[in-house]
């Protein structure tokens, strides 16, 4: 203080030193997407079993219960299917995807695919870019400081951050 009815008056005042903030990084993140893609193949191979061992199990009941009736009920079950297969072919062949029909507009068969494709590109945007910053603004003395991108975050980073911490 350069006033001399101030009562800091002659006081020596420290020089300031800032003090240098430690980057955090995070080179975890090839693990974690190895993870997932142990859980998602897991998963898959979980579900395909599944299906498997259940179509095994409906087509073993089917075998038993045709099994039981008379050459005419099978006769007119097969008679049924033929028939249903016929109806099928027949609509086939009359009808077209959405995609290749005529009966809706061009500019709606080319906007749809747009439309999902610019959603699908927002929601990984919003999710794996940078969600929020912390910054630290104080005042030490008479000196304003900050620190700019004290902590900076996203849905990704936590997830990350979670994962390499024990929630899995």
């Amino acid at each position: 203080a350069s006033c001399p009815s101030s009562p800091l008056y002659g006081m020596q005042v420290p020089e300031f030193k800032a003090f240098e903030a430690e980057k955090f990084s995070d080179d975890s993140s090839g693990n974690f997407f190895l993870a997932v893609g142990v859980v998602a193949a897991i998963l898959a191979g979980g579900i395909t079993l599944f299906v498997f061992g259940f179509r095994f199990y409906v087509r073993r009941r089917q075998r038993k219960w045709v099994k039981t009736l008379s050459s005419q009920e099978t006769r007119r079950l097969l008679d049924e299917q033929l028939y249903e297969k016929e109806q099928t072919t027949i609509a086939d062949s009359l009808s077209t995807s959405m995609a290749t029909s005529q009966s809706i507009p061009l500019w709606v068969r080319v906007l749809i695919p747009i439309v999902i494709l610019g959603n699908i590109a927002l929601f990984m945007s919003g999710h794996l870019s940078l969600g929020g910053t912390i910054m630290i603004a104080f005042q030490l003395g008479e000196q304003d400081l900050s620190i700019d991108s004290f902590y900076d975050f996203s849905i990704l980073d936590t997830v990350i951050e979670m994962w390499n911490a024990g929630a899995r």
